[in-house]
C-alpha cells in the first residue's frame, strides 16, 4: 500500500489487516524495456511487500464484483 500511494496509485481497502480481501491487486515485474516478466503475482496491499530484488513493478487492479468482493472468492 505505501509503495502504491507513493506512486499515485488508490488502492481501495477494506480491513486492513489482509482479512477481507478487498485490496487484492495483481503484482506485475517489468523486465527491461517495461515488458512483464512472468505471469502476476496477487497480493493483497493492505500486508504485502514487494517482493525483493524487484525494481520495478506495475499493480493491475482485480475486477470487482459487488456480491462476492473483489476476485470473486472473498465474501
Amino acid at each position: 500500500m505505501e509503495a502504491a500511494s507513493r506512486a499515485g496509485a488508490d488502492i481501495p481497502t477494506g480491513c486492513l489487516h489482509g482479512s477481507c480481501g478487498v485490496c487484492e491487486v495483481e503484482l506485475f515485474r517489468l523486465g527491461p524495456g517495461g515488458a512483464a516478466d512472468g505471469g502476476p503475482v496477487v497480493v493483497r496491499a493492505c500486508v504485502a511487500k514487494v517482493p525483493g530484488l524487484w525494481e520495478r513493478v506495475e499493480v493491475g487492479m482485480m475486477d470487482v464484483d459487488s456480491v462476492w468482493g473483489q476476485d470473486g472468492w472473498d465474501t
